[in-house]
C-alpha cells in the first residue's frame, strides 16, 4: 500500500469529523488531498484567507487538509484540520513532521495516521514516561496519533496514542 492510496479515505473522514465537531452553523466543510500543493494554496483556493491573516507564511504540504466555516449571528469563524499519513509505524521522526507542521498552522486539529499504528518508542515516551506533553502544539491543543482500518476506512478510536 502506498501513502496516496489513503489520501482520498482520510478525506472523507476527516470531512465527516469536521461535520461531527461543527455541524451547526455552518456555512461550508471542506476536506481534501493536499499533499502536492502548500497550505497557503488551500486556503486561498477555499478563499478563507480572512481568518488566517498568517497564511502566506504556511509553507508546508500537509497530505490531508480540512476547513470549517461557521457563522453565528454577524460573526464568522473558521478552523482547520491537517493530517499526516504513513504507512509504516509512526516513529519519532515522523511524529516530529506533524508537531513542526502544527506548531506553525496552529489548527483546530491536527492528526497523524497509519494503518501500522505507532512505534514502541514512541508508545514508551508517551506513557511509560509520561510524556504526553509532546502531544501539545498550541493552547492546550494535542495532536491525535492513530491507527488507520483500511476495512472500514476510519482510524480506530481504541487504537489511539494520547
Amino acid at each position: 500500500m502506498k501513502e496516496s492510496d489513503l489520501y482520498i479515505p482520510i478525506a472523507k473522514w476527516l470531512n465527516k469529523f469536521l461535520i461531527s465537531k461543527h455541524g451547526k452553523h455552518t456555512e461550508f466543510i471542506i476536506s481534501e488531498d493536499t499533499h502536492s500543493i502548500k497550505l497557503s494554496k488551500f486556503i486561498e483556493r477555499h478563499k478563507i484567507t480572512e481568518f488566517f491573516p498568517e497564511y502566506r507564511c504556511f509553507d508546508v504540504k500537509v497530505d490531508v487538509a480540512g476547513a470549517v466555516v461557521q457563522r453565528k449571528g454577524k460573526n464568522k469563524k473558521a478552523y482547520l484540520a491537517i493530517v499526516e499519513v504513513k504507512t509504516n509505524k509512526i516513529s519519532l521522526h515522523s511524529f516530529s513532521q506533524i508537531l513542526g507542521y502544527s506548531k506553525v498552522v496552529r489548527p483546530q486539529y491536527s492528526f497523524i495516521i497509519s494503518p501500522s499504528g505507532w512505534s514502541y518508542f514512541l508508545n514508551r515516551l508517551i506513557h511509560d514516561y509520561n510524556r504526553e506533553d509532546i502531544l501539545e502544539y498550541y493552547d492546550g491543543r494535542k495532536i491525535l496519533i492513530a491507527k488507520w482500518d483500511v476495512d472500514i476506512n476510519t482510524i480506530r478510536y481504541g487504537n489511539v496514542l494520547k
